[in-house]
């Protein structure tokens, strides 16, 4: 498994380039090299890796802990820990924020690459296990059957998700990223605004897709193609 995209939290900056160029070294990609909370949080909104790589101890007063608990509740991004801490309150408060994977330094490159790849894997076989997926809604975590959601719209960092009972739920976080979490063989991505269950599709056009119950959602023009080409082959 390589190609990976990878987002390094670690104040010290010399742990951090070798950290980079083991993983470079291995194939996987650099997204961004963040030294504080403020930072990887920014990195989680803007440029979201397919992993964070996170040390317990960073620069300013909130902890790798704390950016896990923030990842956890506000994004589907999965997190490994990379650190020298053998406190064990630390280390606990650390596994409690259910980490994919825990690093101890020093460390060799294979120890590094093995948990990288294996904490991805993990993360993709829980998103479909099931067929459920766990959001947070700001206040409580949810847990959403893929096949009861019908479509989701996004509105500049929050995606409204409506089900098949009528309501709805928001969520703060990507639309490639919440993508990422869907099966793609059930969901299809029509505009950059939305994203439809096939479930729920009665009928369809170059411009527009209607769901039941008559809604109707905007293909776009550089959309149309792919889209019709999926929904009239049934692929």
């Amino acid at each position: 498994m390589t190609g990976i995209k990878i987002c390094i939290v670690e104040d010290e900056v010399l742990i951090a380039e070798l950290v980079r160029r083991q993983l470079e070294q291995r194939g996987h990609i650099v997204t961004d090299m963040c030294i504080s909370y403020e930072e990887a949080v920014h990195s989680a909104e803007h440029n979201p890796p397919d992993l964070f790589i996170i040390d317990i101890r960073l620069y300013g007063e909130k902890s790798g802990i704390d950016l896990a608990s923030y990842l956890a509740e506000h994004s589907i991004i999965p997190y490994i820990f990379l650190t020298s801490q053998y406190d064990s309150e630390i280390v606990e408060k650390a596994i409690a924020t259910s980490p994919f994977g825990y690093v101890t330094k020093p460390f060799n490159k294979e120890t590094l690459w093995t948990t990288v790849e294996a904490a991805v894997s993990l993360a993709k076989s829980q998103k479909f296990n099931g067929e459920k997926i766990k959001v947070f809604d700001g206040k409580k975590h949810v847990i959403i059957k893929q096949n009861e959601l019908v479509y989701i719209k996004s509105e500049h960092v929050y995606l409204q998700l409506y089900l098949l009972e009528g309501s709805h739920v928001i969520i703060r976080t990507s639309k490639a990223d919440f993508l990422a979490l869907l099966d793609d063989h059930l969901f299809i991505n029509p505009h950059r605004s939305y994203i439809v269950n096939r479930r729920f599709i009665t009928a369809w056009d170059k411009n527009k897709l209607v769901l039941e119950g008559g809604f109707q959602i905007p293909i776009s023009r550089e959309k149309s193609n792919e889209v019709l080409e999926i929904l009239e082959n049934n692929k």
